[in-house]
């Protein structure tokens, strides 16, 4: 439009323009605030061929990136494997099964196991092919078109990748950098602009990382309650995601949330203290209410007999793995203070088997790991942490030759 009064020019939308650049002309529209165009646009992308949901078109795919190395701290995984023994009597126990046959009851027994554990009914505990798939879920069932989730930024990727899928609006918060003192930093919950938002935007699933990945960050009972007793006042739910909770230096049961029937859904995993990333087995924990939405989006015999008899195995053992927690947190402690005694180095403190570090040589100093075949995770598509690294814990001997690599970069 040139002006208000005489002219005007008369542009045709065609469908491949429409499928090109509707989401862009939609945004536009709505920075501009003209509701009706967003509008009239948002109807042409509907008509016509049925491809995917409009979400699949605002993601890409998540990208795996295979790399090699003979020292893996680059995915947040547990640097030993399941013990010999162990999987010897997993093994043992799949022979007896009848592999031709789908298998209820075997997966029921290892949501009853966990529920007994955990102090909650089996009907409110659900496995799945790890977590990732609980979360999809969980934005299935209470997302969608006409509703909001808030989640954390930095944090995990695939948070907004299924509230997109989802149709669901994504609205999120920064964690905010912090100076601890005493060489100490932390990226940390804004806890009132949280709840601010949460009554402003009346979100119906509000996510928290706890530990947050990348950044470490764990929260107190208080921060958690005063985040979840807003949520349940707009109406909505919030998500846990407990990945990495058995290395908390906080240490709290929140599974008490779900047996006092609060609107929470708790997300845990077999894959980091467990030692079972490679099985994908994920749990979890909810009230009543919870369950009853959850129970219509989960298919039949969706857990493998393998993962089944697999995890009711780690379950009953997992006491076997509470050394290695405990040596992860040691090992973390001893890490994170030699990283803090390096030139220009920021270190985070962190709650889970990982932490964060910032540097201005980050790009050197990985490149120059890897080529000794050490493998760290660069972080920097965010601009919040560039010039980042997060560096898994591995074992002791892994842990000394990271070490020795950094220290013999930093002596050139």
């Amino acid at each position: 439009v040139e002006d208000f009064m005489k002219r005007s020019n008369v542009c045709e939308l065609t469908a491949s323009f429409v499928r090109r650049h509707g989401a862009s002309v939609e945004e536009l529209a709505e920075g501009e605030r003209l509701p009706a165009h967003r509008a009239s646009i948002a109807v042409r992308r509907s008509a016509g061929p049925q491809g995917a949901r409009r979400g699949f078109s605002e993601v890409d795919a998540y990208q795996l990136v295979e790399e090699v190395g003979d020292v893996k701290l680059n995915q947040n995984e547990s640097p030993w494997d399941i013990p010999d023994e162990i999987k010897d009597e997993i093994l043992d126990a799949m022979r007896t099964q009848h592999w031709n046959r789908y298998h209820q009851s075997v997966g029921e027994e290892l949501r009853r196991d966990i529920a007994r554990a955990v102090g909650l009914d089996s009907s409110t505990v659900f496995v799945g092919n790890g977590s990732n798939l609980l979360l999809q879920w969980l934005f299935e069932a209470f997302g969608g078109p006409g509703r909001v989730a808030l989640i954390p930024s930095p944090s995990f990727s695939l948070y907004r990748m299924w509230g997109t899928i989802s149709d669901t609006r994504i609205d999120s918060f920064r964690l905010v950098e912090e100076d601890l003192g005493g060489g100490r930093h932390a990226f940390e919950y804004p806890i009132d602009e949280v709840c601010e938002r949460i009554e402003k935007t009346r979100p119906a699933l509000t996510v928290l990382c706890l530990p947050n990945n990348p950044t470490g960050t764990d929260l107190g009972p208080e921060h958690v309650e005063a985040i979840l007793r807003a949520a349940e006042d707009a109406g909505g739910w919030v998500i846990i995601d407990e990945a990495y909770v058995e290395f908390s230096r906080r240490n709290s049961d929140r599974a008490d949330l779900a047996r006092q029937g609060r609107r929470v859904f708790l997300l845990r995993t077999f894959s980091k203290a467990l030692a079972a990333a490679g099985l994908r087995i994920g749990y979890l924990l909810t009230n009543d209410e919870g369950a009853d939405a959850i129970a219509k989006i989960v298919p039949p015999f969706h857990i493998g007999l393998f993962n089944a008899v697999a995890g009711r195995t780690l379950w009953r053992r997992r006491d076997i793995f509470e050394e290695r927690v405990a040596t992860i947190a040691r090992e973390r402690t001893g890490l994170m203070d030699a990283f803090r005694a390096l030139p220009d180095a920021r270190v985070y403190s962190s709650s889970g088997n990982f932490f964060m570090i910032r540097l201005a040589s980050a790009e050197a100093l990985r490149e120059a790991l890897q080529r000794r075949g050490i493998l760290v995770r660069k972080l920097w598509k965010d601009p919040a942490l560039e010039n980042c690294l997060r560096i898994n814990i591995g074992t002791p001997e892994e842990n000394g030759r990271l070490l020795e690599a950094v220290r013999e970069f930093f002596r050139r």
